[in-house]
């Protein structure tokens, strides 16, 4: 994303020693040592624009040599960036959007552009703490346009710090002579310099019993106040492009390209504090690890997290959208659009997953007054935004999101890992089937579970509602693509029951196995039947004997949504009319709504001819099919089109086509493919002669069992024993 923005608090730090030896400590949880008190003593930063003035004119008058890469000694060929401070107390919404839009822009909330905060491995996240005094201290590119606009934001009190260049780790001589003249001594030579930092992003994962790769997090270091970062790949792994010579500060930060998290820390019942909700929209999922020094970096440096933390929270999320996209492809189906806004909202107080919602703000035009009523929402219908905290509002208006996900932050829930896996497969679901509905079609979604009143403990109403179906159609494929792809993730792992029932329960908690077997409906509504779907796609069950339907794949269950199919009962007309199936009605009739009058084919016993040969006419194939076989809602011819198209595609799987050219005594078409018959020996005959010739008898044989005529033909040598 675009900042890793800290707050601030200036208290002050001793002097760092450059290349100190790196300080073992626990990182995201355990038990560590109390910080120690520092002080921050201003020091020159050795890439700051004043100190390289001065090396490059030592530079010049020592002449080019070797290790002196820039030999014009020109400071132009650097990148610039203006180190700044500013006060976030006041910031409106519009001033919020600059900095949103800047992507060059970085922001810390310690004082990080100061050379003192460099080449300490002691610098822990604790210590830093101390160094945060309320403000903003940001860096951006020169020629950035929020460099133009910040002096005339009189309100954040904007104060320009210093100018600090970006030196290639290529410029050896450059980045020692920086050093010395800034007063920076090395204090380790040889194995611990110019070393890039690289290891494992990871989180506990109690359900699977593994430290868990973090897929596509953003892992930052500073060179003296200019981040240089790298993103993870599918095993956690990361390895930041910049060799570095002395200590820095590292961390993570939890956005990527695909989605963009907004942390918002808040209660269950109220807002809080606006200007840290503000602050923590400006950093961003920012996890500062603190000073590594330059030793730590020969190996590798990990970053794994423990416990009920916002960092191992952010980090399964992070995952759930990297597995969610692998499972889509895998089923070809699209995967939720890109860049989404997603508020990772950790709350105190009140139960352990919050409400969630996928609104699609950033991809779907809705009104301010949708937008808002979503926002107020969050908080459970207690808080009015606008009348309570219009300054709030407006930064959301700035940020408004496409996903919201709530988890509680008080404790670590039962079974945390897949129940939290499944909600948001389950939101992703959302997410993924609008690329197929459209606009229109999600707009009456959202305006819909917006106005719906809940009815006998259903969020969802009581399915009277004129847009009732399209909530039938969305929550029920949420609900089984959710927990199908956590499945994939837990298969021993557990959830809560929306539709309870006898089962494998701990506590409260069903297995994800028996759950998607075995609840028929979500919330218990019968207007919304989640179960549906697996019926479709499973095997045979005796405690089913009405579901003789197997193999129907997600993607055919997902191409029957469409912009105008708004109820259950047209989806199920629909899937019908795409994909005829033998008994497919006996599935669907399990399912409320019953859907009408049903209409009968009738009988079919007759040859069908395959028809997608590249050369016609296929084969033959007869097919029975006795009355009744399909129905439909609509009509009886449309139950023997139904009928029809599924002798047609029995034939075209089941009978031959014949081959373009597939001629001699070794050649065979098989189902449509020459195939070359394997040349078996049975007897081999002396005929004499000189010189002496042997009479062998062979034939050919092919895959299918078959087998040709003998054929004879002469040979010097014996062909068969």
């Amino acid at each position: 994303m675009k900042k890793f923005i800290v707050s601030i608090q200036l208290v002050l730090v001793a002097c760092f020693v450059l290349f100190a030896w790196h300080c073992k400590r626990e990182n995201a949880a355990g038990s560590v040592s109390p910080p120690a008190q520092v002080q921050l003593v201003p020091r020159t930063n050795p890439f700051s624009l004043s100190n390289m003035k001065k090396v490059m004119a030592k530079l010049k008058a020592e002449g080019p040599k070797s290790g002196n890469a820039r030999a014009t000694f020109d400071l132009t060929v650097y990148s610039q960036y203006v180190y700044y401070r500013i006060d976030p107390t006041n910031m409106t919404p519009e001033q919020l959007k600059y900095f949103e839009n800047s992507s060059g822009s970085k922001m810390m909330d310690f004082p990080f552009g100061n050379g003192a905060v460099y080449g300490d491995s002691s610098l822990t996240e604790a210590n830093i703490q101390q160094l945060r005094d309320g403000k903003l201290y940001g860096i951006t590119p020169v020629g950035d346009t929020l460099l133009n606009k910040l002096p005339t934001f009189t309100s954040l009190q904007y104060q320009a710090l210093d100018t600090i260049l970006y030196v290639p780790d290529s410029d050896s001589g450059v980045v020692s002579m920086a050093m010395r003249e800034a007063g920076f001594s090395p204090q380790l030579l040889g194995i611990c310099l110019f070393k890039k930092p690289h290891g494992q992003v990871r989180y506990q994962d109690t359900e699977r019993n593994t430290m868990e790769p973090v897929r596509r997090a953003r892992v930052w270091a500073l060179v003296f106040g200019i981040p240089v970062s790298t993103e993870t790949d599918d095993n956690g792994y990361y390895e930041i492009p910049y060799r570095f010579s002395f200590g820095t500060i590292m961390g993570v930060m939890f956005s990527n390209y695909r989605v963009d998290l907004k942390p918002l820390t808040t209660t269950s019942t109220t807002v809080g504090s606006v200007l840290a909700i503000l602050k923590d929209f400006l950093i961003g999922p920012n996890y500062i690890y603190g000073g590594v020094g330059s030793c730590a970096m020969r190996d590798n440096k990990n970053f794994d997290f423990y416990g009920h933390t916002k960092q191992r929270y952010w980090s399964q999320i992070l995952n759930a959208y990297s597995y969610h996209d692998q499972y889509c492809a895998q089923e070809n189906i699209p995967a939720a659009p890109g860049h989404m806004v997603c508020y990772a909202v950790w709350r105190s107080g009140g139960s352990a997953f919050g409400n969630m919602s996928t609104p699609l703000f950033g991809h779907v035009n809705f009104g301010t007054g949708v937008v808002e009523k979503v926002l107020n929402g969050m908080w459970g219908g207690n808080v009015n935004l606008a009348t309570q905290f219009p300054s709030l509002l407006g930064y959301m208006n700035v940020l408004i999101p496409d996903m919201i996900i709530n988890v509680g932050s008080d404790a670590e829930p039962s079974y945390y890992s897949s129940q939290l896996s499944q909600t948001l497969f389950h939101e992703l679901g959302h997410a993924s089937q609008f690329n197929q509905v459209g606009s229109s079609w999600y707009l009456t979604l959202i305006n819909a579970e917006i106005v719906t009143q809940p009815a006998s403990s259903n969020p969802y109403g009581s399915g009277t509602g004129t847009d009732a179906g399209v909530m039938a159609l969305a929550e029920s494929w949420a609900q089984y693509i959710g927990t199908n792809f956590a499945l994939r993730r837990y298969p021993a792992g557990f959830m809560k029951a929306t539709d309870p029932f006898a089962g494998n329960t701990v506590g409260q908690l069903y297995s994800l196995s028996t759950l998607i077997e075995g609840e028929k409906y979500f919330f218990g509504a019968k207007w919304i039947p989640s179960g549906m779907y697996h019926d479709l796609a499973d095997g045979s069950n005796a405690a089913e004997p009405w579901d003789n339907v197997s193999g129907i794949t997600i993607r055919q269950m997902y191409m029957a949504f469409q912009p105008n199919v708004l109820t259950i009962c047209a989806y199920k007309s629909k899937f019908a009319s795409d994909n005829p199936t033998v008994g497919l009605w006996s599935v669907f009739d399990q399912y409320e709504p019953i859907c009408g009058t049903r209409f009968l084919s009738a009988a079919i016993n007759q040859n069908y001819t395959r028809n997608n040969c590249s050369v016609q006419p296929g084969g033959s194939v007869l097919v029975n099919l006795p009355a009744g076989a399909f129905s439909s809602t609509i009509s009886v011819a449309d139950a023997n089109a139904q009928a029809q198209a599924y002798a047609q595609a029995y034939a075209n799987q089941n009978g031959t086509c014949p081959c373009v050219t597939c001629t001699g005594p070794s050649k065979k078409c098989i189902n449509g493919v020459c195939t070359l018959g394997s040349k078996e020996y049975t007897a081999s005959q002396w005929v004499g002669g000189s010189p002496g010739r042997y009479k062998c008898t062979y034939h050919y044989e092919w895959p299918d069992g078959t087998r040709s005529q003998d054929y004879t033909e002469y040979s010097e040598w014996q062909c068969a024993l």
